[in-house]
């Protein structure tokens, strides 16, 4: 039917299909707007005496007028065919947002990782439901058909109910026998399942069913084929909605567990006593204020693949593909994978679809360099992961010089193809670069060094930095770059503290002076401020501010919730590294970062299905080996935690930090002799590679030897080792709460300031 013209409506294209018709979009050509056209399938309409009521219903549904409707224009026919004219609304289904924004991560399965939709995005959009329904139900309309696939969301993050065409009205007898049970079947009231009359509350336990799915992100009655579901819906009472860990207030299960009742006399009795109970929900969460936005379309941009005949031109393809990233990661309407999470496929031979799947996004940009003295040919595809097609590409036949123009035209292409919103700040943004080609190449190096995170490569990408930055003092990203090379020679005992924190901290300070939009900036300050100078109010400061410029920036969480476990606000710790994960979700670190910080919050269960969960998929990593059995061992399955905590050693070739974590455990276990011989190891290595003092004081306070663990604890401080900043909510140094020299070290820390300490028992 596309380019036809239907009535006054020119057909566009098809934006829809199912059991109960098909959907297009078209243009009124007497009032020049987009409407869509809906044509019911013609054994609903080919009984006379059923087209005529019908046609009484959908003229009385045409005669509702809410914000949160849909507006029904008229009812036509085609060729026998019955058309209603509606509204054309902009936006994503509610079974959109459900599946996409927020999805669960299916790498890292975890208990608590359950709601797809935040708490503050379910209350907003349940209040707008019931307000259009409430005003169908004033006018004697019951929908018959609410459905996560009949709720639209507008990209002003405005509600829309569809299909009241097919709503009944009351005192009108039905279409037809079928029609009674129209809709989907788990959406379904018990009455309207067994073909009785129904009235308003099959739309409130309808609307129940929704908000279940939509705090939970699972339906309350399930099965395998349709009668097993109807058997459900008839005979089972749901789990409640509450997912594990969360704080969703008693209001709001209580209102749902009540919509769901299967005697419609329990259910509330109007859409006014959801709307009250949805407000005293409201209330109970503190007033989130959260603006609901439709889902964000999402993208991965992988690793171009390098066509050149040097294998050293990989720095530049790679480089094309994180400059892309970092370019369009910092628009707003856009959901964009993070580089780590993105790059794990390179070189694999995945179908484009699983690598979608993995990373939970719609979209994914791939190409490939060939690069020849000073010329360049880059591909790049735009693919709908959906269905594996197309939506744009293009070929770059030019000199390196004109790198900036098809980085340019390429952002501006995913800006265009995914109809994302350019706003003129983003703009500048998105156009921000380095002139000069061969300082650019030497940045791009310098960041392909940086990302391997070894002593050599971090030396080389500094020396590649400060080439660039000899020719471009004011270029901000390299002074990025050096200040995350700096941090993490630090970080990872490459280089010691008192030499490589304050060169980051100085790095990360200048970059902000030159550009104060750097993200990673702010963010590499905060966690300088940290792990180095103990400056908790100006880390909390920085790391905010990170988060403020790019809420989707996967550091800026990451920095953020570690920020929140130094300080045991563990829920909130959990919290930001779920961000992280939507857009990084491969970020193993984190993975292991929000296992620990359940285990610290006494969150013993979750933490061991959270980290086995991990482990099913991706098979044994130390340290999610490690976490996993020192928190058995907590639990008090002391020889299942030390088991698990063997394995992590020995797949870590004996990692100094994984090696204490079996000294502690042998010690708590009254294994002294091997506890000993472990720390014997660890100061033997200490004469030939850095070992740091925190991680042997960690044993002796298992052994229970305060003034040798409080002795390597000092040697700790003087050395500004960053592991002290985890010293409050380590759970291997409970022991020692107890003794002044414990609370006197928190003080020259600066951590007595009220922050909460390890939940833990002393004795597991």
């Amino acid at each position: 039917m596309i380019g036809q013209i239907v009535s006054h409506y020119h057909i566009l294209e098809k934006i829809g299909s199912g059991g109960m018709g098909e959907v297009y979009l078209a243009e009124d050509t007497k009032l020049k707007r987009r409407v869509t056209l809906k044509f019911l399938p013609l054994q609903m309409t080919a009984d006379p005496e059923a087209k005529e009521r019908f046609e009484r219903e959908a003229q009385a549904a045409a005669a509702l007028n809410h914000p949160n409707i849909v507006t029904v224009y008229e009812i036509g026919e085609h060729e026998g065919q019955v058309f209603i004219a509606m509204e054309y609304v902009e936006g994503r289904t509610l079974k959109e947002l459900i599946t996409v924004n927020r999805q669960p991560s299916t790498v890292h399965p975890s208990p608590f990782v359950s709601s797809p939709l935040s708490l503050a995005q379910v209350i907003e959009i349940a209040t707008q439901i019931a307000s259009g329904l409430a005003a169908s139900h004033a006018k004697g309309i019951v929908h018959r058909d609410i459905k996560p696939q009949n709720i639209l969301v507008d990209k002003d993050g405005r509600v829309k109910i569809l299909d009241f065409g097919l709503a009944k009205l009351k005192g009108v007898s039905s279409l037809t026998k079928e029609s009674s049970t129209l809709g989907t079947v788990h959406y379904m009231s018990p009455e309207q399942t067994m073909g009785q009359d129904v009235d308003h509350r099959t739309d409130i336990w309808s609307i129940g069913v929704v908000f279940y799915e939509m705090l939970s992100g699972r339906l309350p009655f399930r099965g395998d084929y349709e009668q097993a579901v109807i058997y459900s819906i008839l005979n089972e009472e749901p789990e409640p909605p509450r997912p594990a860990g969360s704080e969703v207030p008693d209001a709001l299960e209580r209102l749902i567990m009540k919509a769901l009742s299967k005697d419609p006399e329990k259910r509330p009795a109007r859409m006014s006593e959801l709307s009250t109970g949805l407000a005293e929900a409201l209330r109970q969460a503190g007033n989130p204020a959260h603006p609901l936005q439709a889902a964000l379309p999402s993208i991965a941009v992988l690793p171009f693949v390098n066509m050149s005949a040097e294998a050293e031109n990989e720095y530049f393809s790679d480089g094309l593909a994180e400059e892309l990233i970092t370019r369009i990661s910092r628009l707003r309407d856009l959901r964009v994978v993070a580089r780590t999470s993105a790059f794990a496929f390179k070189g694999k031979d995945l179908d484009i679809r699983e690598i979608g799947r993995k990373l939970n996004v719609q979209n994914i940009l791939e190409g490939s360099v060939r690069k020849s003295g000073s010329r360049l040919r880059i591909t790049a595809q735009l693919i709908n992961v959906a269905d594996g097609f197309h939506l744009w590409s293009d070929q770059y036949d030019r000199e390196i010089k004109d790198i900036f123009a098809i980085q340019d035209e390429i952002a501006q292409e995913i800006v265009k193809k995914l109809n994302v919103n350019l706003m003129s700040e983003d703009k500048s943004r998105v156009s921000s670069r380095i002139e000069n080609v061969e300082a650019y190449q030497r940045f791009l190096r310098g960041r392909h060094l940086l990302s391997k995170y070894t002593l050599v490569s971090l030396y080389k990408a500094i020396d590649c930095f400060e080439q660039v930055l000899g020719e471009y003092p004011s270029f901000a990203p390299v002074l990025v770059g050096m200040a995350d090379a700096y941090f993490f020679l630090g970080f990872l005992n490459l280089m010691p503290p008192r030499e490589s924190f304050p060169k980051a901290k100085e790095m990360a300070q200048k970059a902000i002076a030159l550009d104060p939009s750097l993200a990673n900036a702010h963010s590499l300050l905060g966690l300088t401020l940290l792990h180095y100078d103990w400056d908790w109010p100006g880390a909390e400061k920085s790391l905010r501010q990170a988060l403020a410029i790019n809420d989707q920036n996967s550091f800026a969480h990451s920095g953020f919730g570690t920020y929140l476990l130094v300080i045991g606000k563990m829920d909130e710790a959990v919290n930001e590294y779920l961000l992280e994960l939507e857009v990084n979700p491969l970020a193993s670190r984190t993975v292991v970062n929000c296992g620990m910080a359940l285990m610290r919050s006494g969150k013993l269960d979750e933490a061991i299905a959270h980290m086995q969960g991990v482990i099913d998929i991706e098979g044994g990593n130390p340290h999610t080996q490690w976490l996993l059995g020192q928190a058995w061992f907590l639990k008090n399955e002391q020889e299942k935690g030390i088991e698990q905590i063997r394995q992590a050693v020995a797949l870590s070739d004996r990692n100094p930090m994984i090696l204490s974590g079996l000294g502690w455990v042998l010690a708590m276990n009254g294994q002294s002799e091997e506890t000993r011989e472990i720390l014997a190891e660890l100061k033997r290595r200490s004469d030939e590679e850095p070992i740091r003092p925190y991680l042997i004081a960690k044993i002796y306070a298992g052994l229970n030897d305060a003034d040798q663990s409080f002795s390597w604890l000092e040697q700790s401080f003087r050395q500004h080792d960053p592991s002290l900043a985890f010293i409050l909510t380590d759970e291997t140094l409970v022991h020692l709460h107890h003794d002044q020299r414990f609370k006197d070290l928190l003080t020259r820390l600066k951590l007595d300031q009220g922050f909460v300490p390890a939940a833990h028992k002393e004795n597991p």
